[in-house]
């Protein structure tokens, strides 16, 4: 298992103890050696890696994850075109991204006053935290685009919230 953007490792560890191969890999060296500190285990390894080039071999990977990073990337064709790359045929790429249809997304957007919100942006640093680092809002259906002109088969997906009111207008 590849887990591509593992912060510091913290699912790579979980399935790793569950006895799955896994490498966590992360773009930022800090939190990879702080992973390296906290989580330790014979079946992971965490490593530094940029995104669109990933230093593993061909289908490499049964299965890669790419839970909550998509929507952080500045290439994300790229990014999917090397998970495509690297992940074995038949194998499967699990990824969670926030829905731009969400009702915080569209609260956000209906409720703010964008025109200050976005000045303010201006000021953020390029990794703040929070939705500051968002380079992109992912709908299920341009996310479905961008999947399927790199090769992915769509399989299934799900939409999880805490609110019981979108679970059920989800339906």
């Amino acid at each position: 298992v590849l887990d591509l953007g593992c912060h510091f490792g913290f699912h790579a560890h979980y399935l790793a103890r569950l006895g799955h191969r896994v490498v966590g890999a992360e773009i930022d060296p800090e939190l990879v050696r702080i992973g390296q500190k906290k989580y330790s285990h014979p079946n992971l390894e965490l490593v530094q890696v940029e995104g669109t080039k990933l230093d593993f071999a061909d289908s490499s990977f049964d299965s890669v994850l790419l839970l909550e990073v998509l929507e952080h990337t500045r290439n994300p064709r790229g990014l999917v075109a090397e998970i495509h790359r690297v992940l074995r045929p038949g194998g499967f790429f699990i990824l969670s991204v926030p829905n731009a249809a969400s009702y915080h997304t569209v609260g956000r957007t209906l409720f703010l006053n964008l025109k200050s919100y976005y000045r303010k942006m201006e000021t953020w640093p390029e990794f703040a935290t929070d939705q500051r680092d968002h380079y992109f809002y992912w709908d299920p259906f341009t996310l479905y685009r961008l999947l399927n002109h790199q090769g992915f088969r769509y399989v299934e997906h799900k939409f999880f919230d805490n609110l019981k009111l979108v679970n059920f207008l989800a339906r």
